[in-house]
């Protein structure tokens, strides 16, 4: 983001999202959380203009922020984006050096299904010089993580993330890129007990290499 010319403020006191705390059923933990957030990002000082997430499930659940708080937690949310989102809808603003990699992107349910955003990261995946987007069956599909379903039903969860490992091992990428870090736990711990050597990264991951090596030059 700053290479993009961007302005980029870390707030120290910023905390968890709630994401988890709700997936477990903790409610009145959450909102709180929630409201602790809705004070550190729009306290005193400059207003931002949008507070950009990493994480698909921590996106999804703040801009869920008035429902769960009340139209106090309206003004965060409607700030809320997701980095990839972000740097998409601002168009190319970066130098890119080539990564020769073959890339599987793969949705993360609260990305594509939750806040509706498909096209960004592979918009910018295909901007990398000499990275190869190859395409596997139905990228849609849940991995099992779904929060914390993989930790209290990881039968279940192993079996809902049986068929993408079998799509993602004909696809044989190098790397295998998702936006959520649950999901890529899941598909980290599958593709290793598969014996399947992809790594697994967050696409910025990619777009912060690129940048870097024509930062570089």
């Amino acid at each position: 983001l700053a290479r993009a010319g961007y302005d980029v403020v870390v707030p120290e006191s910023q905390g968890c999202c709630g994401a988890l705390h709700a997936h477990a059923g903790d409610l009145e933990r959450a909102r709180e959380l929630a409201r602790h957030n809705v004070s550190v990002f729009g306290g005193s000082g400059e207003p931002f203009d949008a507070v950009v997430v990493t994480s698909a499930g921590c996106s999804a659940a703040l801009r869920e922020l008035e429902h769960w708080i009340g139209t106090d937690g309206k003004p965060l949310a409607g700030n809320v984006r997701d980095v990839l989102e972000f740097l998409d809808a601002v168009g190319p603003r970066l130098a890119l050096s080539p990564l020769a990699r073959r890339v599987c992107y793969d949705d993360p349910c609260h990305l594509i299904h939750a806040q509706g955003i498909a096209a960004a990261p592979r918009n910018l995946l295909r901007a990398i010089p000499q990275l190869e987007l190859v395409a596997h069956r139905n990228p849609e599909a849940c991995c099992g993580a779904a929060g914390i379903y993989n930790l209290t039903h990881p039968e279940m969860s192993a079996q809902v993330l049986s068929p993408k490992l079998d799509a993602l091992a004909e696809a044989a990428p190098e790397i295998v890129a998702t936006a959520n870090p649950g999901c890529a736990m899941q598909l980290a711990a599958g593709l290793a007990g598969r014996g399947i050597a992809a790594r697994v990264v967050h696409p910025i991951e990619l777009m912060e290499e690129a940048s870097r090596g024509a930062a570089r030059t």
